[in-house]
């Protein structure tokens, strides 16, 4: 649930529903709570505070229940309920190394040609790693 700071409830994606599912570093949500999931474990319960630069920036952005006004402090009550962690390099076979590599690239493609660089580079990096050669699965 995400709230402001005068207790205006914004969003309850997965607070009276299903779990609500995302997968980081695919900008599904906002930088701030992709940021602080990464440091949750199993079970927890946290409410996160979010200054305006990770959340919604200086403009204002309607949301499912209320408008967040521009540089915003939200805040946003999560419990990890559970995480799927993709398989290391080292996990794979080959067959599987060159299928991740191959979709790390074209990953990367997909954000090099929407113009975002800083992430199309960790994708490549991710790519070159996961490669057995380095080719990327070229």
């Amino acid at each position: 649930m995400g709230k402001l700071q005068d207790g205006t409830v914004f969003v309850k994606k997965g607070y009276d529903e299903e779990p609500f599912e995302f997968t980081i570093d695919e900008e599904q949500v906002i930088d701030g709570l992709d940021k602080a999931v990464k440091t949750m474990k199993k079970g927890e319960i946290a409410v996160v505070t979010i200054q305006p630069e990770y959340a919604f920036g200086s403009s204002e952005s309607p949301q499912e229940l209320a408008v967040v006004p521009g540089n915003s402090t939200v805040y946003y009550e999560v419990e990890m309920v559970s995480f799927i962690k993709d398989k290391e390099s080292w996990e794979m076979n080959t067959q599987e190394k060159i299928e991740a590599a191959k979709a790390k690239k074209e990953q990367g493609n997909v954000l090099f040609k929407a113009g975002k660089y800083e992430r199309a580079s960790k994708r490549y990096e991710k790519c070159f790693f996961t490669a057995k050669s380095g080719s990327c699965g070229s």
